[in-house]
């Protein structure tokens, strides 16, 4: 009852794609767009999950718990419906903002 169906491939590409600009605007105009459709504002979706993690990633938000939690639920999904390997994700997403992997960030 609480679950939602994964989310398409299609929507998959496209999140991957927003969540690897340098720049927020895409993720946030999709997430009021999504907001004003729905009239649902605090509803968790994919696409408001993936603007948090943008902004953790532009370091926004300073949570070192956070930020792998949302990769997870996040990338884990994309990952899942595209057949990659999520850690490959993680890593690319991670160098586009200029941020170490989990692997480099463990050893600093």
């Amino acid at each position: 009852d609480h679950l939602r169906p994964a989310i398409d491939p299609r929507l998959a590409r496209r999140l991957l794609d927003a969540l690897g600009a340098p720049e927020p605007q895409r993720l946030t105009a999709w997430a009021d767009e999504e907001a004003r459709e729905t009239g649902a504002m605090r509803r968790a979706s994919p696409v408001r999950a993936a603007c948090l993690l943008h902004r953790l990633y532009r370091g926004e938000h300073a949570d070192p718990q956070l930020l792998p939690t949302l990769e997870s639920l996040v990338l884990g999904e994309i990952a899942l419906v595209l057949g990659e390997p999520e850690a490959e994700l993680v890593a690319a997403l991670r160098r586009a903002h200029g941020i170490g992997t989990p692997e480099t960030s463990a050893t600093h």
